[in-house]
């Protein structure tokens, strides 16, 4: 069954037989970093039809800021500067500024 999984995906089968890789903090962070991302996607298009939560919009903003600043940081303490703006994910890490 492995050998047929196998050949329909183009996997090799040992890839198919290998333990799954331990969960990181960086894995465990990128859900919630999804999930911010598109509840901040929603609030801006919600924005400009409903003007008068004036307010509650600029917190709204300033909890994001805090929260990928945070993602951010721990991302760099997690690996290292160098490793984040010139390792393997350099090209998606650069999206962070």
């Amino acid at each position: 069954a492995n050998r047929l999984v196998a050949q329909l995906t183009n996997v090799r089968i040992d890839d198919l037989a290998a333990p799954m890789e331990q969960a990181t903090w960086l894995t465990m962070l990128e859900p919630m970093v999804g999930l911010a991302i598109f509840t901040d996607g929603i609030l801006i298009g919600i924005q400009p039809s409903v003007v008068e939560f004036g307010s509650a919009w600029f917190w709204s903003k300033q909890c994001f800021t805090l929260f990928f600043l945070c993602e951010f940081f721990i991302r760099v303490r997690l690996t290292s500067i160098r490793e984040h703006f010139r390792g393997p994910d350099w090209r998606w890490n650069w999206f962070d500024f």
